[in-house]
C-alpha cells in the first residue's frame, strides 16, 4: 500500500512528511551512522564492548526484535545519554513524535546545527552548515588541515556516496529545523549542494517543548 505523503504549508512548504516512525527506527538509524563517524565510531564500540553489544545490533538492526531494540537503546543511553537528560540529550522531550520526511535542497541548507561551540565557531556564529562551508573552502589545499575531513566526505559525495538519513528536530511541522545528529554530513551538503538529492530523507522529532533542549 503506497505510503500518503502529507504537504506542510508555511515556513517549511516543500517539506513532506513520508511516514510515521518508532523511537526504536530513530535510535537504529541514529547508531548506525556513528559507526562510521571519525569522530564518534571509536567511542561508541568502546560502549558496544563495554555493554556486550554485537557490532550487527548497530550495523544491521531488525526492528522488530525487542532484544536488539533494548540494547540498542541501552546503547544510546551510555554512548550519548539518551534517556538519561545527560551529554546530547538534557532536558530532550520524553514524548516525541517521529517522522521521515523528504526536504528540498534549499531547506537542507537552512537547517541550523546543534548549539554547540564547535558548530558556533565553526559556522561563524549564524549556526548554518553554508557558513561552515565558507570557512572550510578557504582551507583548501593547506598541509594539516583540520578541516579535510570534511573534503574528503565532499569527495566521496563527488564519487556518488550516499550518505545515512540526517537526523533532525523541531518544535512542530512549521518551525525551524535543527540537526540533533549528522553534523558533518549537514557541512558537507552545503560544500557540494549541486549534489543534494532534490527529495532528501531525512528523519525528524517533533516535539511543542523541543525547545527546551539545552541544544535547541
Amino acid at each position: 500500500m503506497p505510503v500518503q505523503v502529507t504537504e506542510v504549508p508555511d515556513l517549511i512548504s516543500d517539506m513532506k512528511i513520508i511516514e510515521e516512525i518508532t523511537e526504536d527506527q530513530m535510535i537504529a538509524g541514529f547508531l548506525k551512522a556513528e559507526t562510521s563517524s571519525s569522530r564518534w565510531g571509536e567511542i561508541l564500540s568502546s560502549v558496544q564492548r563495554q555493554l556486550n553489544v554485537a557490532d550487527s545490533v548497530l550495523t544491521n538492526p531488525d526492528i522488530d526484535s525487542g532484544d536488539e531494540n533494548a540494547q540498542r537503546k541501552g546503547v544510546l543511553a551510555v554512548f550519548r545519554g539518551y534517556g538519561e537528560n545527560k551529554y546530547l540529550f538534557v532536558n530532550f522531550p520524553k514524548s516525541v513524535r517521529w517522522v521521515k520526511a523528504h526536504l528540498s535542497s534549499s531547506e537542507v541548507l537552512q537547517v541550523k546545527y546543534a548549539n554547540l561551540k564547535v558548530w558556533n565557531e565553526l559556522s561563524q556564529n549564524s549556526r548554518l552548515p553554508s557558513g561552515a562551508a565558507g570557512l572550510i573552502r578557504k582551507t583548501r589545499g593547506l598541509t594539516a588541515n583540520p578541516y579535510q575531513h570534511f573534503l574528503d566526505m565532499e569527495d566521496a559525495l563527488h564519487n556518488g556516496a550516499k550518505f545515512p538519513e540526517l537526523i533532525l528536530v523541531a518544535t512542530d511541522e512549521e518551525s525551524e529545523l535543527i540537526a540533533l545528529e549528522g553534523h558533518a554530513r549537514l557541512t558537507t551538503y552545503a560544500l557540494a549542494p549541486d549534489f543534494i538529492p532534490s527529495q532528501l530523507e531525512v528523519i525528524i522529532g517533533l516535539a511543542p517543548d523541543m525547545a527546551l533542549w539545552q541544544l535547541f
